[in-house]
């Protein structure tokens, strides 16, 4: 809290006098004396109690008379993102947690969509994927603490509230990225990073719930603890969260007459149960050298049950009376679960106070499983060109009903170890050289059957095609350098 002190202005009018001595009268700007201000700044001290206020020395005492205008000073945090953006040599927005918590964001879909240049896919609250310059999804890397994620989508997406936005110490928005990141993302990358182990005990107990018509319900709970004993810092940060994405929809389509050819109306009900778990672990060993294990533990379990009605008619011309209507009914029971996990950690070595080391491996892994039915119910109902359009007895009205069964499983995982070295030779001039190499596994097999089961019972048809079966290798070594 920063307090200035100012003398009021006297409303009374000056006496008449001449022109030039009113001029004369006017002081100078280096003549005024202005009044003293003392301002004390919230700075996190690291080596104290987070909740320590740390103040700023002033060289003139506080005036004892009471302060006619009071300003709120928010101090400077342990990072201070917005020199951080501003001295960054790409163009970056950086979201800390005061700015997610400022709006009370639910998701980081809702932190993400408030953003420039940022678009979200899918239904209003389920926000299925994050597209950069309205660029398709595909063209936007998503990184957890720097690395990409494996995820179950079909072009690598990854679905990003499925982390709960209290476990998130800020989130990083990169258009152009340097030669030490990874730079996949054509249109852009959104790295989202987890919050850290501290200097000292953290407690924070967050409990949400919404029950917002418009995009569904949503309640959710995740405890973050750690402190720091000795050399070793600890940070243990969990969340479980339920979603719900109704959706109603209804469509239809008039011919040149204003006739409804055909209506399709829908109703849908997804629930997402979210599981997360990102533990920290840092231990300084010496004074040289630091060790940290960064574990990820990602669960969504989805069920989707829909019920989709289509209608499409025909008509008798020039009469305009009604030749033939089909109705169709589409009944859709659909499960799925992506576990999702990663092992992590990396060696920091100071060689000296102008050179150090980095060397990090990981293993992640993502397993998507999906089981869907889809039973398909058809009628077809011819009538007759006169007046009240009764049902044509000539053509009986035909029926028609096919299950679908679905099976799909899709598994991805990668091994990526990097090596990084930075050197400063002189003052205001770094030096940076490392490698990375990766080895990644991605396979996918998805079997489809067809089963008609009225007007007759039929065998089951195997309906998969070649795209549905494969397994794709990538491996990877990267050498990058930068002054």
């Amino acid at each position: 809290m920063s307090t200035a002190i100012t003398n009021p202005v006297s409303a009374t009018e000056p006496k008449e006098a001449d022109t030039e001595q009113k001029l004369s009268e006017i002081p100078n700007l280096r003549d005024m004396q202005f009044p003293e201000i003392h301002a004390q700044f919230l700075i996190p001290d690291v080596q104290a109690d987070s909740r320590s206020i740390a103040q700023t020395p002033t060289t003139t005492p506080i005036s004892s008379q009471e302060a006619d205008i009071e300003l709120e000073v928010i101090g400077t945090p342990l990072v201070n993102f917005i020199e951080e953006r501003q001295n960054s040599p790409t163009g970056v927005i950086i979201l800390d947690q005061r700015e997610i918590q400022r709006f009370n964001y639910r998701t980081i879909g809702e932190v993400l969509r408030r953003q420039p240049g940022v678009v979200l896919g899918g239904a209003p609250g389920e926000d299925k994927d994050v597209r950069l310059l309205g660029l398709p999804k595909e063209y936007t890397q998503i990184l957890i603490n720097g690395q990409r994620f494996p995820d179950g989508g079909e072009n690598r997406e990854f679905k990003v509230d499925r982390i709960p936005v209290s476990l998130v110490e800020r989130i990083e928005i990169i258009s152009n990225p340097t030669a030490i990141q990874n730079s996949q993302g054509v249109a852009g990358t959104v790295n989202i990073i987890l919050k850290k182990a501290p200097e000292s005990r953290v407690t924070d107990l967050t409990i949400t719930g919404s029950t917002e018509e418009s995009v569904g319900p949503f309640g959710g709970i995740s405890l973050v603890y750690g402190d720091k004993i000795g050399n070793f810092s600890y940070l243990f940060s969990g969340g479980i969260q339920q979603r719900e994405a109704p959706k109603d929809k209804f469509k239809q389509t008039l011919d040149i007459q204003n006739r409804p050819t055909q209506e399709e109306q829908e109703e849908e009900n997804k629930s997402l149960l979210d599981i997360s778990l990102a533990p920290r672990f840092v231990w300084q060993v010496s004074a040289r050298d630091i060790l940290s294990f960064d574990p990820i533990f990602l669960q969504t379990e989805e069920e989707k049950d829909a019920i989709r009605n289509i209608t499409n008619q025909k008509f008798f011309s020039p009469s305009g009376r009604l030749q033939e209507r089909q109705q169709q009914t589409v009944d859709l029971d659909e499960d799925k679960t992506i576990t999702g996990w990663r092992l992590g950690g990396s060696w920091e070595h100071q060689f000296s106070s102008t050179a150090n080391m980095k060397l990090g491996l990981l293993f992640q892994k993502t397993d998507e499983t999906k089981e869907k039915v889809e039973v398909i119910e058809s009628t077809t109902t011819t009538f007759q060109n006169v007046v009240g359009s009764p049902v044509d007895s000539r053509r009986p009205i035909r029926t028609n009903t096919i299950i679908k069964r679905e099976e799909e499983r899709k598994p991805d995982q990668e091994l990526f170890a990097t090596l990084g070295f930075n050197f400063r030779p002189w003052e205001n001039h770094l030096f940076t050289v490392g490698m990375e190499g990766s080895l990644r596994d991605r396979e996918k097999k998805k079997i489809t059957t067809e089963q008609q089961i009225a007007p007759q019972i039929l065998a089951a048809v195997e309906k998969t095609a070649p795209k549905d079966v494969y397994r794709i290798e990538e491996n990877q070594f990267n050498i990058h350098s930068r002054t």
